[in-house]
């Protein structure tokens, strides 16, 4: 059974010395000359229960972080204000970019809650 060739297995051999010899793999070549078309991409999501649910729970979620962000944010702003102890209190003043950073950062995720919401599709 070793002498002997499988059915095909001289014409392939045959085919792709000459591109062996050249160095590019006899696969790679015939996916070069007959790619395979890919079908189209989805335009937009099924407008089923399962897929509002998942959107719905993405969208909570976001306004759930958009909120703490923006409360993390007011608390790091207004405590120095707060504070009784000088040196904490200073300390707190000049991280008062976080707390700017955190504020914005929570009113975008609470813009882009709306905005899914506004932009969600409604029942069939």
């Amino acid at each position: 059974m070793r002498g002997r060739p499988r059915i095909g297995e001289n014409q392939d051999k045959a085919a792709s010395k000459p591109l062996r010899a050249a160095g590019v793999n006899a696969a790679s070549h015939y996916q070069q000359q007959h790619p395979m078309p890919l079908p189209t991409p989805p335009t937009r999501r099924p407008n089923n229960p399962a897929s509002r649910q998942a959107d719905d729970k993405a969208s909570n979620e976001l306004l759930f972080k958009g909120i703490l962000c923006a409360l993390i944010g007011v608390a790091v702003l207004v405590s120095p204000y707060f504070i009784t102890s000088p040196g904490m209190q200073g300390i707190v003043a000049k991280a008062s970019l976080v707390g700017w950073f955190a504020l914005v950062l929570g009113g975008a995720f609470i813009g882009l809650y709306v905005w899914r919401r506004m932009a969600a599709p409604t029942k069939p």
